[in-house]
């Protein structure tokens, strides 16, 4: 039952705008975090609090002993960098009103920088500003347990369940208790949660791509994610400054640009994501793990109902569920519902994990599905029981697309922005195709690996389709 305190309606947002009071979090990437203490009120929630008992990284921990951050401090990080890009974007439109104003009063004004500046004004306001900051603290409340792990297990069942819109969904629960959002405002940190602009706010879709942006992947919560997770995992220190890219912004017309001269600099960043996609975060031993922790929870669903909840989508359920699911099973071992589970998180504890068996690496030109028809090829070698596939895909932030492309640049500071104007030397080590798509076949008994690589082999052989196929010593 909800405390008296607990469901008291606050001050609507406007009460809060001009408060000048903040709270500092100690953050290891940062230093120090400043946020907006309105925001304690959706921080000291149940919804929010949930999130110090989800790793960022799921089962990386199992590989990288540092990698133990959670989605609580890389919401408040993501929080952070959003008010700061915000901030410095409003910073920049207001220079850009000053400039305006004063040349449009001069006898003989240079039109063409009038219409320059005229593009760069976006008037932000404070509301913009603290409704950004709560989108960026609340992107991620919707996650499972060991993050994207359970996504793909549901996801994988058929289930269509998309933390972005649990995160909304929480969102929605919590406002309704300390109502400090209006229903329009509320609607549009969905938006920015979403990356999806609001109808209604014409003229600025910039505001929906800074926690979130599906137009390029430059967002606040790459910056975070990015900088942290690199840290933690001592991958590629100071691979790009987030810093840097946030200087280099401004508004026109509506969009986020970019000073052609930073390209470099933004070239850093999407290559640090293929990077550690890559190396880190899909790497084939995690991916074992990951593999053993979804068969566990399948195998306790009888007990643990958490895939039912996902099925009916019953939010309140969901709060309970943490990676705090491992231990319950482990303790409930002598349960029916929970023994064979508990046997598969005893190997991971003991480091007798599925057997990577090898990869079949996607050729370009190849249509179907790849990963069901290696399922299909294993199941007709009696394998289905002993075998199991991963899928991994690795790009630049935008699919197969080029997202240097996709990013608009200036030249000069009096010059208006166009796409991909950037420095054509970055072509060379872009690559034409931009993104790689990977099968792995695991065994699930050691005793398997030897007829699951030979089957392999045997189709490799077979069909010239699958000559990308490597077993795991070669």
């Amino acid at each position: 039952m909800q405390s008296q305190s607990a469901t008291k309606a606050l001050p609507p947002l406007g009460a809060y705008l001009f408060q000048q009071k903040r709270i500092r979090f100690p953050d290891v990437v940062y230093g120090y975090i400043k946020l907006p203490s309105m925001l304690k009120n959706f921080i000291d929630t149940p919804e929010f609090q949930r999130l110090r008992n989800l790793c960022q990284l799921g089962t990386l921990r199992y590989k990288y002993p540092n990698a133990v951050h959670t989605r609580y401090e890389h919401c408040v990080g993501t929080s952070g960098n959003a008010g700061d890009w915000i901030r410095h974007l409003k910073e920049k439109s207001d220079e850009a009103l000053h400039e305006f104003s004063m040349l449009a009063q001069s006898p003989n004004p240079n039109h063409e920088l009038l219409e320059c500046l005229r593009a760069r004004i976006a008037h932000i306001n404070e509301e913009d500003i603290m409704l950004v900051q709560i989108a960026g603290l609340c992107h991620d409340l919707g996650h499972g347990p060991f993050s994207h792990c359970f996504e793909h297990l549901v996801n994988g069942l058929g289930i269509e369940w998309h933390h972005e819109d649990i995160s909304c969904a929480l969102l929605k629960r919590i406002n309704n208790r300390i109502k400090i959002l209006s229903e329009s405002q509320r609607k549009r940190v969905k938006c920015m949660i979403k990356g999806k602009v609001d109808k209604t706010d014409t003229g600025r879709p910039f505001l929906y791509d800074i926690v979130s942006n599906s137009k390029n992947g430059i967002d606040a919560d790459k910056f975070d994610y990015l900088s942290r997770d690199c840290l933690m995992t001592q991958s590629e220190p100071a691979a790009f400054n987030y810093k840097s890219v946030i200087e280099a912004s401004r508004i026109e017309n509506g969009e986020i640009c970019y000073a052609a001269k930073y390209a470099p600099c933004l070239h850093q960043l999407v290559r640090h994501r293929f990077n550690m996609y890559a190396m880190v975060y899909t790497c084939w031993t995690t991916r074992a793990v990951e593999l053993m922790v979804q068969h566990a929870i399948y195998l306790a669903e009888d007990g643990l109902h958490l895939i039912e909840c996902a099925r009916n989508r019953d939010v309140d359920a969901f709060l309970s569920y943490t990676d705090g699911i491992i231990p319950e099973i482990k303790r409930r071992r002598n349960e029916d519902e929970f023994k064979h589970a508990a046997i598969i998180l005893d190997r991971i504890d003991t480091r007798d994990l599925y057997k990577f068996v090898g990869v079949i690496i996607k050729p370009n030109n190849y249509e179907g599905d790849l990963e069901a028809d290696v399922k299909r090829h294993l199941q007709e070698k009696g394998l289905g029981e002993v075998a199991m596939t991963n899928k991994r895909q690795f790009d630049y932030g935008m699919g197969k697309s080029n997202p240097m492309e996709k990013i608009p640049f200036y030249s000069h500071e009096n010059k208006l922005s166009t796409l991909g104007n950037y420095n054509l030397d970055i072509d060379r080590v872009m690559p034409t195709v931009c993104r790689q798509e990977e099968i792995g076949i695991f065994s699930i008994l050691n005793e398997s690996t030897a007829n699951i690589d030979m089957a392999m082999q045997e189709w490799r052989n077979g069909d010239a389709r699958y000559e990308s196929y490597y077993n795991a010593h070669n």
